[in-house]
């Protein structure tokens, strides 16, 4: 964690504005196939996790110890009550346990009006 406020500390010293977002939740089995050969709307392809189960960040820790850094949890826009499933409004979620460019587009009005842009 230190590495990390080393470099956000300086960057808001010089009233650089800075956003961390914090990553999301992921499936340890390939989306696709699991849509595939299930359907989109199947339990097996859907991941389990509660928003305060996800692993520690250090990026995370160290951003809410900076003064002026805006905090960004997506974890609202891919799960519903610890439910995370592969396809959100018809859209496949996941790539090769990435975010789908196409799913990345449906973020992108959310995303600015949390970095208030």
């Amino acid at each position: 964690m230190s590495g990390y406020l080393a470099m956000l500390q300086p960057l808001r010293d010089a009233g650089i504005r800075v956003a961390v977002v914090m990553d999301i939740p992921y499936p340890d089995f390939a989306a696709p196939d699991c849509v595939q050969a299930h359907g989109p709307a199947a339990e097996a392809c859907t991941v389990r996790q509660q928003a305060g189960d996800r692993p520690e960040d250090p990026l995370a820790a160290a951003a809410a110890r900076v003064p002026g850094v805006d905090f960004i949890d997506p974890y609202p826009y891919f799960c519903t009550d610890g439910a995370c499933p592969s396809v959100v409004g018809n859209v496949l979620v996941y790539r090769d346990n990435h975010m789908t460019n196409s799913f990345a587009r449906t973020l992108a009005s959310p995303l600015a009006r949390m970095l208030r842009l």
